[in-house]
Order: structure tokens, then sequence, then C-alpha cells
């Protein structure tokens, strides 16, 4: 958990921005919700008082899900004995982190710190698409196609299936060689902050913080004008 706090002249904590290597998709179901986030500043809130403001960022977590795949049954019997749900218990455990280091990052307030923001449309290769994946993709796609009566994980595939055959077409005649993402990088003092447009998945994110001169960067992802959003990129 990465967390950057703000405050006011008197000292008085304003804001806190986290980001973490996960979606906000514990609850899962067909709902509007701010998931486990309205937790965490629920609990800010009595802990630290009502006026500070909370915001929550995704770092690179493609491949990861806030919903635990292995020992399950454990994970559940644990927040069920507490009285939570899922959702309340990632909340829980986000705020007690904030509450332990809270006090270390009080004693580090910076009052005068560099802020710069650059703004770079980069054109990224490409993946080529095979001759064996489209078609596969082709066949995914005329299978669906095919169906009388289509499931909500069929039309899933399809649009999954058929952007893959676009491209391949796309690339045969020369039009898609490139990707263009709008790179937003900020300079806060000794912090960087920095974000893509894809799903990255988890080690494109210890990657990037690796190479990073800041000395603590974060990371958020989906971050793309309009609705341009690069999707996974394993």
């Amino acid at each position: 958990v990465h967390i950057l706090c703000f405050y006011d002249a008197q000292k008085r904590l304003k804001a806190a921005a986290f980001s973490l290597a996960t979606t906000a998709q514990s609850e899962g179901g067909s709902k509007v919700s701010a998931d486990f986030w309205h937790d965490v500043r629920r609990l800010i809130h009595e802990r630290h008082g009502e006026g500070v403001c909370v915001l929550g960022f995704c770092g690179p977590a493609g491949d990861q899900t806030p919903r635990p795949q292995v020992g399950r049954r454990g994970e559940q019997r644990m927040y069920e004995l507490r009285g939570l749900t899922y959702g309340q218990e990632i909340g829980r455990r986000i705020a007690n982190t904030f509450d332990e280091v809270a006090d270390v990052i009080a004693k580090d307030m910076r009052a005068d710190v560099p802020l710069v923001h650059r703004v770079q449309q980069i054109e990224l290769p490409a993946r080529i698409v095979t001759d064996a994946e489209y078609a596969v993709a082709k066949k995914v796609c005329e299978d669906i196609d095919a169906k009388t009566t289509r499931s909500k994980s069929d039309h899933w595939t399809r649009g999954l299936y058929g952007s893959i055959a676009d491209r391949y077409l796309a690339q045969q005649k020369g039009s898609q060689k490139t990707y263009e993402m709008e790179l937003h990088a900020l300079r806060l003092g000794d912090v960087a902050i920095a974000t893509n447009p894809f799903e990255l998945y988890l080690d494109y994110g210890v990657q990037i913080q690796a190479r990073s001169p800041a000395e603590q960067t974060f990371l958020i992802q989906l971050v793309a004008p309009g609705e341009k959003s690069g999707g996974y990129v394993p």
C-alpha cells in the first residue's frame, strides 16, 4: 500500500492518497458501489476526522483480484467471525495500514516541494497476431455467431476474440503497427506519480518502480482520455 498525505497550514490531515495493486471488485455482483473504498473512507473518517479526503488509485493489477483464489474457505471463516463482508474486511486492513504509518508520515511534512507535470504521447509497438491465433479467434467468433441465443459470457468472449481478429486484419493492411498512449508523469518532491491506460500485469509495476529514480513511485492504471482503455498487458 503506497500512501501520500496532505496537510493544511495548521498541520491537520486533509487528504490521503492510496495506490494498491488491485481493482475494487471484492463484492462482485451487478450494482453500483465504491466497494471496499467506501469502508476505507468510513473507517478513516471515524478515526481521523470527517473532513479527510480519501483518494483510492489502482496500480498495475491486471492479474490480481481482491478476492482470494487460494484458501477461500479459511479467509471466509475469518471475516465471517468478525461479522464483516469481504469488502469490509479489506477496508479494515487498509485503514489499519494507514493507522500504522499516519504518525510516522506526519513526522516528515514538506512545505515547499517541486511540482512538475509532463504529458507525452508514446507510440508503442503493437504485438503481432499470428496466423494461428487469427484462425482460433475467427473460429470462436463464427461458432458464437452461429448460435441462436447467446449467453452473457458469449458476448464477452465474442468481443475479446473479435478484437483479435480485427487486429490481425488491420496489421495485414499495414494499418496497426503501433499503439498510441497518453502518459502522465508527475513529480511531487521526491515522489513520482505515473499513469497508463492499460491493465498491466503485476510484474510491469514492479519493473517500473524498480527503474524509477524517485524515492517512492505511485502507479495508476486504466487512465486514458475518453474511453480508450488499452486493455490487459500480460
